[in-house]
């Protein structure tokens, strides 16, 4: 294998198989140098693999391999789409930690919908009633004003002792009252804001120049 990149690709194998204890696929092998070869040209590739040849890890070793290759010449994340958070999810805590712990050596960050982020100035303005979405008075008759900020006041304790990093996926408590306090496009003020540098949001966004492989 003349080919850095692919290069790359065999030491990545060996170094998982060597701290796995397992013996990867000839299939999963060739399954990410056909991505890797893509990724490289720039052009499309469909590629279709029977359950259990690891393809999870194939696309994200050859994304991984390619990332280094266009360093120089492109110096941007590859992007990862999933169709499904549970998906998503397994890629960040599950494969690419087992990837790090291998030896593997690499940058990932996961970017979500921007309602999967906590808005501190939301929660701040519910917490002291000037928020801009006020509940109106149907809304003020079928809820527990109470149990509402209680929840708000969870969020943004959890946030403040840096016991959550404001995305919702993370959060262990109550989810019920989460859209008082979501991120929007509509109450959203960009850097006017008074929280913009602690904002869960945009901190996942300028993170996303950052890293070798995102998420999403």
């Amino acid at each position: 294998v003349s080919d850095p990149g692919r290069q790359l690709i065999q030491e990545y194998y060996e170094k998982l198989e060597k701290h796995s204890g397992l013996s990867t696929r000839a299939s999963q092998r060739d399954l990410s140098f056909e991505i890797y070869d893509s990724i490289k040209a720039g052009s499309p590739a469909v590629c279709e693999a029977p359950t259990g040849t690891g393809k999870t890890i194939a696309y994200l070793i050859a994304a991984i391999a390619a990332s280094y290759e266009k360093a120089e010449e492109e110096p941007r994340p590859i992007v990862v789409a999933t169709a499904t958070v549970a998906l998503q999810d397994q890629i960040l805590n599950g494969d690419l930690p087992k990837l790090i712990a291998a030896g593997i050596p690499l940058t990932f960050a996961g970017i979500k919908g921007r309602g999967r982020y906590f808005c501190i100035n939301s929660a701040e303005n519910m917490l002291t009633k000037k928020a801009d979405r006020q509940l109106d008075f149907f809304e003020q008759s079928d809820l527990n004003m109470v149990e509402i900020q209680d929840d708000v006041q969870n969020y943004l304790n959890a946030f403040d002792n840096e016991n959550w990093s404001g995305e919702l996926d993370t959060y262990t408590g109550s989810t019920k009252n989460w859209k008082y306090v979501a991120a929007s496009p509509d109450t959203c003020i960009q850097n006017k804001c008074d929280y913009y540098e602690d904002c869960p949001f945009m901190k996942s966004r300028k993170r996303m120049n950052t890293v070798q492989i995102l998420v999403t």
